[in-house]
Order: structure tokens, then sequence, then C-alpha cells
């Protein structure tokens, strides 16, 4: 496992620069793995940024070019009007297209190194303003990957690692001189944490879903073998286990662990709009006709399957709210905009609401908690 090319990624904006500083000067040993830094850099000055970490590490430092090959023990820094992605371990630059939209260089990386190294990418957030990152630490921890985030306490700027901490994304909160210790916990190699025998294997991971199930209700004997394993591991790496029986046993003695380790098996892909062209059809089309062959008194029934935290459901609701506004359908209108409980939501989810709703409530609902008091319309998801 410790000849595995890791590569981590580290995003960060303002007061970035002392966090990477102290990042590096943190390391007692070049790590066999490759690092590449996403500072939000101004365009219109020339950055001085590979210098100044050169200064910090022994390490070669480079600025990125295009099809650069990624080397171990090595730095690579985006330049100040680029974007950059990974593609078959080399790096892929862009053009930044339009300087007066929020700036996601790091969103933008994250995504293609999910992609790319699947649980052998590591993203690092350190100090900035803004949400940048967010998303794709989600990328990242969808794929089994590691996620740091630095301690908000200890940012000049604490906007991109509360949202990500906020989002749910952060396996760790560290001050930036913790982070490396952590990362080489996380690449060197592993207790032998199973037995090496199909049936003990079998029975192991067996004893896990029985006490998932028994504690949540939620089944995962059928779940994704190798994604399973990769959670459970990194479970272990975490509470220092040295084998699968020393794990068994805390888990049966600790039913918090029980249910964290079942939350770390669930994948939170969704979102508020999450397929945008689904949703104007529904806005555009399908909604606009349901009302339209619906009488007076009767009602409208909806349905969403497997909508996990619920924001698809309430993204619904939201279009109905919409078209029925829009269409001026006042009976429909009061029963729908019964008044909703109070709540809140990690900011960084306010962006994908359209502004109309926005508009429409100062703060945009709880996926926990938006739920209408008439419980004949609306039914609750599984998993609220």
């Amino acid at each position: 496992m410790l000849h595995s090319h890791y590569i981590v990624a580290i995003g960060a904006s303002a007061g970035g620069l002392e966090a990477i500083h102290e990042f590096f000067d943190s390391m007692p040993e070049t790590p066999y793995t490759s690092f590449i830094i996403i500072q939000h850099l101004s365009p219109d000055y020339k950055s001085l940024l590979v210098e100044l970490v050169a200064r910090h590490t022994d390490m070669k430092v480079y600025e990125a070019t295009d099809h650069q090959e990624i080397e171990r023990k090595c730095i690579y820094v985006i330049p100040n009007t680029k974007l950059i992605t990974i593609q078959k371990n080399k790096l892929r630059l862009t053009e930044k297209k339009n300087g007066k939209l929020p700036n996601n260089a790091v969103d933008v990386f994250l995504y293609s190194l999910a992609k790319e190294k699947k649980d052998k990418a590591i993203a690092v957030i350190l100090s900035g303003t803004g949400t940048d990152g967010t998303k794709g630490a989600e990328a990242i921890k969808k794929e089994g990957g590691l996620v740091i985030v630095q301690d908000p306490s200890t940012a000049k700027f604490d906007g991109m690692p509360n949202s990500v901490i906020g989002a749910g994304n952060a396996d760790y909160v560290l001050p930036p001189s913790a982070i490396y210790s952590e990362i080489m916990h996380y690449i060197s190699p592993p207790p032998a944490y199973l037995y090496g025998n199909d049936k003990k294997d079998d029975q192991f991971l067996k004893t896990v879903f029985d006490l998932i199930r028994g504690e949540s209700g939620v089944e995962f004997h059928y779940y994704k073998t190798p994604t399973i394993l990769r959670r459970i591991n990194k479970r272990m790496i975490q509470g220092n286990f040295s084998s699968p029986d020393k794990y068994i046993t805390f888990l049966q003695d600790h039913k918090d662990e029980v249910k964290e380790l079942g939350q770390d098996f669930l994948i939170g892909v969704t979102r508020f709009f999450r397929d945008p062209e689904a949703f104007d059809i529904l806005r555009e089309k399908v909604i606009p006709a349901i009302i339209d062959n619906k009488e007076e008194d009767d009602s409208i029934k909806i349905w969403v399957t497997a909508c996990s935290t619920g924001e698809e459901a309430y993204s619904i609701a939201m279009v109905v709210d919409e078209v029925l506004e829009r269409t001026a359908k006042k009976s429909y209108h009061q029963d729908l905009c019964l008044r909703y409980r109070r709540g809140s939501h990690p900011i960084c989810l306010a962006g994908r609401i359209s502004g109309f709703h926005r508009k429409r409530r100062r703060r945009p609902p709880a996926p926990e908690i938006f739920y209408p008091e008439r419980e004949d319309l609306y039914h609750r998801p599984a998993h609220p």
C-alpha cells in the first residue's frame, strides 16, 4: 500500500499561504507521494507561490504545465490564470473563462482527482473564504478517499473549512501542523485486517452487518464489498485496531461506533435540484399538465422514492409551489403553503436553490425539518 501512488490536493484561498508553509514545515521526511496546490491567485500579478513554497520543503516544486507527468516526491502549483485537472496521471490545464464568477478551481481539480485516484485521493482544505472545495470534497468521500480540513480556529479565514465541515465531508479537522502525520497514517500499510480465509472473512462481514442491522435496521449484506471494506479499513486505521477480532469486540461494546460505521457505508449524493434539465422539464411541462387536468377540489399527491435526506423531494415541492404561484391556482396554493417548521441547513446548499425560492423564504428550509403540518399532504422520507 505504501508503494501505491497517492496524490494530495491542497485547496486554499485567503490566508492559505501561512497554512501551506506550516503544513510543509511539519514534515520530518519526504513522503512517497505527490502534492498539488490549488491556491486562489490573482490573475493580474505574477505568482511567487513556487518560490515561496520551495523555501519550506526539500521536494521539487513546479508550476504545473499542460500534459505534465505527476511524479512522487514532487509538488505542483496551479498557475494563476488556469484551471487544473488530472487525467491518466498527467496534469491538464485550461484557461479560466470568466473572472467574475466565483473561483471553483479547488472543486474542479478534486472532481477529477476523485475520478482518477479513487481511494488514493487525499483532499486537504485550508484557510479561505467562500465554499470552494465543498463539492469536490464530497466527490473524494464518495470514491473512498480521505478529506482533512484545517481546524477553523487556526485559520485566518474559516469559510472554506467550515463549509466542508458543515456539509459533513471532513474525516479529520486538524491544525496544519498535524495534517501530515494523519496523511502518513492513512497511506502506510495497514495491519492485516481480514483473516485471509474466505469463510472467516465472510463471517467477519456478516457479524458487522448484523450489528448494524440490529442497531439501525439498515441492511448491508448485499452491498458492494470493495466499498464496504475500504470504509471498514478506514475506521480501523482511525481506531488503531490491529485485528478484525478486536474491532468486532469494540463494535459489540460501543453502539455509537456501530452507528458511525453504518453512516460511513452510506454515500450521500442527493442535493437540491440535482438534475437541472429534469427539473426544467418538470417545471415547464409535467407539473403544469398535471395541474391543468385537475378540478378545483382534486388533490395532487407526489411520491419520491429513495430520497435520502430529502432534498429531491423538497425540490419537487418547490417546483410545484413555483408553478402554482405562476398559474394562480389559489386553492392548491393555500394548502401547499402551510406554515413550515423553522430550521437551517449548511449555507453551502443555498446556491442550489433558485432565487425565486430564496426570495420566498429568507432562509431555505432544512431537509430534516421541511415538513408541512398537514400529514395527509406530505410523506416524510425514510431517513429524516
